[in-house]
């Protein structure tokens, strides 16, 4: 498809999108239980928002004159006007709005007049971006991933950028057209054959899809174009100050596409919360192990020229860590838990370690191991966590839930033995750590518990709670 006829295909497409980002119930329990945690660890701020708006907010009291922001892919401007509000300065922030589609911009124009926010709008496409000022700030929300030329809109961003310049970034990072990569899309196709139909309608082609397909979006419009690019070419042209990265594989089942299926009403006895807790134990498992990249991402880069910039994120020590190029060509077959190579294919891999098939198989029992749990039902909490470990001993996640358990129950001999295996499964486990220093401290054991703590600490050293016990 030529460049025209994909610019045409992306204005069309939001032309008459009131909420470009909303998004299913499925997702914001995700986000709510566990994104605004990981977030708050991070940042200091549970809501992302009010993160960039304490950002936008500390340069414009550092600054006398008006603090400049540009908006790259501003759609009807919501997220910014929504900023404006937060920071609460008038017009002493004030976004300049910069645009593909001119009804969206239109929007926008109408919102602001309304609320009676200060804004500039400017029609751009955003490979051929020309600035039209020099900017304190810039910001972009699930815009890059829309970008075909990203190193020229980065260059445009260095040579606009007032010194000391900050860009605020929540994106997609994960592979492009939002395709999933190999190992991700073995275990989706794995998980997918054991859900009810109910669960497999697309609300984007009104159908039921008996398999979860592997579309490339980016054949039509510009949808996640050079998603796989964003951050290598971020960490080229910027530094990292902030890096939240989230979401391997959960993000393709709690999207538009398939999250509205999902019933999440804590009240509802049928409801589809413990293959959502699933869902997000495995997600994190792929990300921690380093076994997937991260497909999105919450940040800020700052202007490459400032010194004393230290990243603050999680799992990752350097940006190039997290970048697929690092998981690219590795051989096919690796074990999540021990991160050795394996003699299987990857998709039996995968089958071998989770295939959710019936309701005797270790991931069912795992579930409902998780749901018993939730509601203090711990002795048949404690039996299906046991059955689950028989059908499949090598997910740590079933070890850890189940010493979780065992504490509960003042069984703290066999608890320490599961945070152990726990941990020989997944040896980069801060919460495995964590509280096996709890219950070592329980028993007395001090030495052993503090190392446990320190370990915990240098996993995750941007979580509060593992500071407490070495203070």
């Amino acid at each position: 498809m030529k460049y025209e006829k994909q610019l045409e295909q992306e204005i069309y497409r939001y032309n008459n999108v009131e909420n470009i980002h909303d998004l299913p119930r499925a997702f914001h329990y995700i986000s709510n239980k566990y994104l605004t945690q990981i977030v708050a660890n991070i940042t200091g701020f549970s809501n992302f928002k009010d993160f960039f708006a304490s950002e936008i907010k500390k340069y414009a009291t550092q600054t006398e004159s008006t603090l400049r922001i540009a908006s790259i892919g501003s759609g009807n401007c919501n997220e910014e006007l929504d900023l404006c509000q937060r920071v609460e300065l008038g017009s002493k922030v004030v976004f300049d709005c910069y645009e593909i589609n001119p009804t969206l911009l239109k929007m926008g124009k109408e919102k602001a007049y309304s609320l009676g926010i200060e804004m500039n709008f400017f029609q751009q496409d955003f490979n051929q971006i020309a600035f039209y000022k020099q900017y304190d700030g810039f910001f972009a929300n699930h815009s890059l991933h829309h970008v075909v030329e990203l190193e020229k809109l980065f260059q445009a961003i260095q040579g606009s950028g007032k010194p000391g310049y900050f860009f605020l970034v929540n994106d997609m990072i994960g592979r492009n057209g939002h395709m999933s990569w190999p190992n991700a899309q073995s275990f989706l196709e794995s998980f997918w054959s054991s859900l009810p139909k109910r669960l497999k309608w697309n609300a984007f082609f009104n159908k039921f899809d008996g398999k979860i397909p592997n579309f490339d979006c980016s054949q039509e419009g510009f949808e996640g174009i050079r998603a796989q690019d964003i951050l290598r070419l971020l960490n080229e042209y910027f530094k990292f100050e902030y890096f939240v990265p989230f979401f391997s594989v959960i993000n393709r089942i709690i999207d538009r596409t398939y999250g509205h299926n999902f019933k999440v009403d804590e009240y509802d006895p049928y409801n589809d919360i413990p293959l959502l807790e699933y869902l997000w134990y495995m997600d994190e498992h792929f990300l921690s192990t380093k076994y997937l990249p991260p497909t999105q991402m919450i940040a800020k880069v700052v202007d490459p020229r400032l010194e004393g910039v230290n990243l603050k994120s999680r799992f990752y020590e350097r940006i190039e860590e997290s970048c697929y190029s690092n998981y690219v060509g590795l051989p096919d077959v690796i074990d999540i838990n021990t991160g050795k190579e394996g003699k299987e294919k990857s998709v039996d891999l995968t089958v071998r370690i989770e295939t959710p098939v019936s309701s005797e198989n270790a991931v069912s029992n795992f579930q409902m191991g998780n749901e018993l749990s939730r509601k203090g039902k711990l002795e048949e909490a404690i039996a299906y966590y046991r059955n689950a470990i028989v059908q499949n001993s090598n997910f740590s996640w079933i070890h850890h839930n189940l010493a979780e358990a065992l504490v509960k129950q003042g069984q703290l001999d066999e608890a320490i033995a599961c945070y152990r295996r726990a941990l020989e499964l997944n040896p980069n486990s801060a919460w495995s750590y964590y509280n096996l220093g709890e219950v070592l401290t329980k028993q007395g054991n001090i030495e052993e518990a503090t190392t446990c703590y320190r370990i915990s600490r240098e996993l995750n050293p941007h979580f509060s709670d593992f500071d407490q016990p070495l203070q």
